[in-house]
């Protein structure tokens, strides 16, 4: 998969965004560069490899749905957040879904989830800087 806006516009829509291409592009499109240069910065990369479109991808859509969020452009009850995890136990196995915590809660722990899922996978890319 290729990092395209298009594919950070279908990963938002599996969230139930609606994309406006008329109001959203300068937006989605400083999201997309900002991701890309955190992964590559982070990385120590001079390019994006593939193994890291996916992770890319998801912080791309945190922060453009947080950029939106906080300027009040985003009713976040319109988002489909219903199997939002908000918390993870690894020492016997404790996984907590977003029952009982309110919109707000669920979509903070929505972006968190977005913004840091893919660790594992940019540490395994990181290079060390002389």
């Amino acid at each position: 998969m290729q990092y395209t806006l298009e594919s950070i516009i279908a990963r938002l829509n599996t969230f139930g965004y609606a994309y406006d291409a008329e109001a959203d592009l300068v937006g989605l499109t400083f999201a997309k560069n900002k991701a890309e240069q955190s992964v590559l910065n982070f990385c120590n990369l001079a390019e994006l490899p593939e193994g890291l479109v996916y992770v890319t991808i998801d912080m791309a859509c945190a922060e453009f749905l947080k950029a939106k969020y906080d300027v009040g452009l985003l009713d976040i009850n319109s988002l489909d957040l219903s199997g939002v995890v908000t918390s993870v136990k690894e020492g016997d196995t404790q996984v907590n879904f977003s029952a009982g915590h309110s919109p707000a809660e669920n979509f903070s722990a929505f972006l968190e989830s977005l913004l840091t899922g893919g660790r594992g996978d940019l540490l395994r890319y990181r290079r060390l800087a002389w």
